[in-house]
């Protein structure tokens, strides 16, 4: 089986960056995750100066590990809705769960901030894998 086209993989970190503006809108979790992260006004708006960089490297991001899903999908000989639950799920608790909880063990985040963190990359692997996964 071959990678996804250049265009789904596009799609899926194009979903990504969607979803965390979504994810981290005040609307939805960006107040609690601004008050549980400790992240002052102050330092929201020196980091709102960089929002075009940052957003451009996220990006970046994104499409790195839409790349990998596809890649690892094909490889896998992965396929339909099955494969791409499957392959979410295996790297979101291989691989984003164990990351993302030293922000737990070390930096004495909350629960509830590793939560929001940890439930936005479960939810961003199974978009981007259902969108690169034939």
């Amino acid at each position: 089986m071959t990678p996804a086209s250049f265009w789904s993989v596009l799609l899926a970190a194009v979903s990504a960056v969607i979803l965390g503006m979504a994810w981290y809108h005040p609307r939805a979790f960006g107040t609690l995750w601004l008050r549980l992260g400790h992240i002052t006004p102050e330092h929201a708006e020196r980091a709102a100066e960089r929002m075009v960089t940052h957003s451009a490297l996220s990006f970046g991001a994104c499409l790195l590990m839409a790349l990998a899903l596809s890649v690892l999908a094909g490889a896998l000989e992965l396929e339909g809705a099955g494969g791409s639950v499957v392959l979410a799920s295996f790297l979101w608790l291989g691989f984003a769960v164990p990351l993302l909880s030293g922000s737990f063990l070390w930096e004495q985040r909350s629960s509830r901030f590793y939560g929001i963190n940890a439930g936005y990359w479960l939810v961003a692997l199974m978009v981007m894998s259902f969108i690169v996964v034939p």
